[in-house]
């Protein structure tokens, strides 16, 4: 099963889109920071992530 829908890759970070929530192993080893449940296109999602980059 895919979990990765789609992976944007900017110049610091790479915005990865999941199908699922990751796990806690996921989590640490990736480095990964939760922006949110909803579409890339969502006004809540963009404002999160606005916050990190």
């Amino acid at each position: 099963m895919r979990v990765v829908m789609s992976v944007q890759i900017k110049k610091n970070v790479s915005i990865v889109e999941m199908t699922r929530e990751a796990t806690p192993k996921e989590i640490d080893a990736c480095k990964l920071v939760y922006c949110g449940h909803g579409s890339w296109k969502d006004k809540h999602i963009q404002e999160n992530v606005e916050r990190y980059i």
